[in-house]
């Protein structure tokens, strides 16, 4: 009996998770955040209404994933119904913790499914690169690229903050001494202050530099991690700073020495950029796209003028933007 009605707690409480979990699969799904800076209060309280036109219900407005559970309560969700009659206020499951803990799951699945993909058709391809991001983090994104059926597919696998990962992977990063000259020099820590007992060994904070073979480190480990077979990988992409296709010192080498079957590639889109980059102090070439903007802006400026080239046009000029990557092909 009392493994019957286990079972049937079990069996329940998962239930209760489904619409939780298709909350958050359709907010990433569409690229909407879950949160912002604050998510806790009571979403189930007593003054809660189903009715969608309430007034209540209308002026308090919460998070997105809050207001997607509501939404989904006032469409018809029984389950998440009875969920918000019978739960308790710690047994919610649509707490912050909750909700990361359920992402790192779907991560897990997600990667689990790419990685079987791979296995299956064998060989593949890494894409990776470094950058820092707008909170000052170094950021690395890392994805794969394979066939299947013939058909091509690139599948992100994960982003890293590179400096954390490296502190957490060597606990003796910190273990360096700068000569006079600037290089960093192995030593010991008592050798470090023999000379001068006023200095705390912990007030001195090294440059935590970050090389191509760190990056190159961080790589492979994260490859090994999630199960790819470094023998099938055959194709490397970055892009062709130093710090990645040094042949002494970059990532690039680092990982082939571990991949010996990968090839490297530089990656298009960076090639190509460069080339615009330098393009754009080609004199005739800046004259023309400054043409191209004038002729633009002088049927945008005007609602005639723009009424009449759709007329015998049949389209309109898009202008160039350079923060809207997507506006850039139309343009």
């Amino acid at each position: 009996m009392l493994d019957t009605h286990r079972m049937k707690v079990i069996k329940e409480n998962r239930q209760r998770l489904i619409p939780i979990i298709e909350s958050i699969v359709f907010l990433g799904r569409q690229n909407i955040p879950l949160r912002g800076h604050r998510d806790d209060g009571h979403l189930f309280s007593n003054s809660f209404s189903s009715d969608l036109s309430s007034k209540t219900t209308s002026i308090t407005n919460q998070e997105n994933f809050r207001e997607l559970l509501k939404f989904k309560i006032a469409s018809g969700d029984t389950v998440l119904e009875q969920h918000k009659k019978s739960a308790h206020e710690k047994t919610t499951y649509i707490s912050y913790t909750i909700q990361n803990e359920l992402i790192e799951c779907m991560q897990k699945e997600i990667t689990a499914y790419i990685i079987n993909e791979i296995n299956v058709t064998r060989f593949y391809s890494i894409i990776f690169d470094e950058t820092t991001d707008i909170s000052a983090i170094s950021q690395m994104s890392l994805s794969v690229r394979y066939t299947q059926s013939g058909k091509i597919f690139e599948r992100f696998l994960a982003f890293v903050d590179c400096h954390t990962r490296i502190y957490n992977d060597n606990n003796d990063f910190g273990e360096k001494d700068v000569t006079d000259d600037g290089n960093s020099e192995d030593c010991d820590d008592d050798d470090m202050y023999n000379n001068d007992d006023e200095v705390n060994k912990e007030s001195v904070i090294v440059e935590p530099k970050l090389t191509g073979e760190l990056l190159g480190e961080i790589v492979i480990k994260i490859m090994t991690q999630v199960g790819l077979n470094l023998d099938n990988c055959i194709g490397i992409s970055t892009d062709g700073c130093s710090v990645m296709v040094s042949t002494l010192k970059g990532a690039v080498q680092y990982i082939q020495k571990f991949t010996k079957h990968a090839v490297y590639c530089p990656c298009n889109n960076h090639a190509l950029n460069l080339s615009i980059s330098k393009s754009s102090t080609v004199q005739s070439i800046r004259n023309s796209v400054g043409i191209l903007q004038q002729v633009i802006s002088f049927f945008k400026m005007s609602a005639k003028r723009n009424f009449v080239l759709k007329k015998y046009l049949k389209s309109s000029l898009v202008r160039l933007c350079e923060t809207r990557w997507p506006v850039g092909g139309k343009a």
